[in-house]
């Protein structure tokens, strides 16, 4: 990835880790948990890959791709999502308003989930901040002004709630904690479950702006606007100043304390912490992309990338040496907890403090 010439801080790097991975359709979706990599495709196919990596003795880790199993969704038609639940070991995914289970290592398919399943699904979002060992989804159903709240177990599912009378039918919905977010044809909205109000929150032009809603850190949420990045509490209140894309994204991904916009020809890294672009290269033709443990994947119809974070002490360092220092003072701050063993960068900051 090329750092923009006007910027002092290198952020990720970009790396090809497999070629080559459609070979019966065109990649859809990914998944990620842990070392598991899930790619769904267009022929209906989930395929399962591992990625482990090795050090040199030069320092530098190479990582490897290796496809392990496929399995076929219940129509054969485009696989639209796929959901990973580590703790129950199972793969759910959506084709076609369908739902299918399979068991995450050995890609069989789960037969008891058959007659619990939800009907006519048109979308599924994790409640990421649910604490249960089992899966906890919010599920949007095809003509329905309402949203189930659902709970994976091992062996079935169980719809814990059911949240009617809605504004609308909604397209897209985010679960986090006590809130749904959620994206209607040309709006977003907020929706307190101890409440039960629903409050509108801002529009977006459909035909411009995929609606993407993000969970990103500290009860802070990622929603897309018109150009415009907002970034909201649990409240509906805007928390931050917007991110001002330079390309409209497709697909956002988060990297604390980065926010990631993948559009149709380039990846852009800005921070958090001052709603800056800090980094951005040309990339076509994304057709999906995930992060998981700071790691963001990014496919393409014959590859896999990964984005790595440039350790935090290197970028603190970087922006010392090019005398940024309030840029250097904030990124320390926020990762603190990933200097407390690198002294040299601590001694560099008390020297220009």
């Amino acid at each position: 990835m090329q750092v923009s010439t006007q910027q002092p801080v290198k952020a990720f790097d970009l790396l090809p880790v497999l070629d080559y991975v459609a070979p019966t359709g065109n990649p859809t979706c990914v998944s990620v948990a842990g070392n598991d990599v899930y790619v769904g495709y267009t022929s209906g196919q989930v395929r399962h890959f591992l990625v482990s990596s090795t050090t040199a003795t030069n320092g530098r880790v190479k990582y490897q791709v290796k496809y392990l199993d496929e399995m076929i969704g219940n129509t054969k038609k485009s696989i639209v999502s796929i959901i990973v639940a580590p703790t129950i070991a199972r793969i759910i995914g959506l084709a076609e308003n369908q739902v299918f289970v399979g068991d995450m290592f050995s890609m069989v398919g789960a037969a008891t989930y058959s007659k619990s399943t939800p009907k006519s699904v048109t979308f599924m979002s994790v409640n990421e901040s649910s604490s249960s060992y089992d899966l906890e989804v919010a599920v949007c159903q095809a003509r329905k002004k309402s949203v189930l709240l659902v709970m994976v177990t091992t062996e079935r599912f169980i719809v814990k709630q059911e949240i009617g009378n809605l504004q609308g039918v909604p397209h897209k919905v985010l679960w986090h904690g006590s809130v749904l977010l959620l994206a209607y044809e040309s709006y977003y909205s907020v929706y307190n479950l101890m409440s039960r109000i629903e409050m509108e929150l801002f529009p977006y032009n459909p035909t411009t702006t995929s609606p993407l809603m993000k969970t990103l850190a500290e009860g802070e949420i990622y929603m897309n606007g018109d150009g415009l990045g907002m970034i909201i509490n649990e409240s509906g209140d805007v928390c931050r100043p917007p991110i001002a894309w330079v390309n409209q994204p497709k697909y956002v991904c988060y990297s604390k304390p980065y926010i990631i916009g993948i559009s149709r020809s380039s990846i852009q890294v800005y921070s958090l912490l001052d709603q800056q672009l800090k980094q951005k290269s040309g990339f076509n033709d994304a057709c999906a992309a995930t992060d998981f443990g700071g790691n963001v994947f990014i496919i393409r119809e014959d590859q896999v990338f990964m984005l790595l974070p440039v350790p935090a002490e290197e970028q603190v360092e970087r922006l010392l040496d090019s005398a940024h220092l309030d840029q250097a003072m904030a990124l320390a701050e926020e990762t603190l907890g990933n200097l407390t063993r690198a002294k040299g960068t601590r001694l560099k900051l008390l020297r220009w403090v």
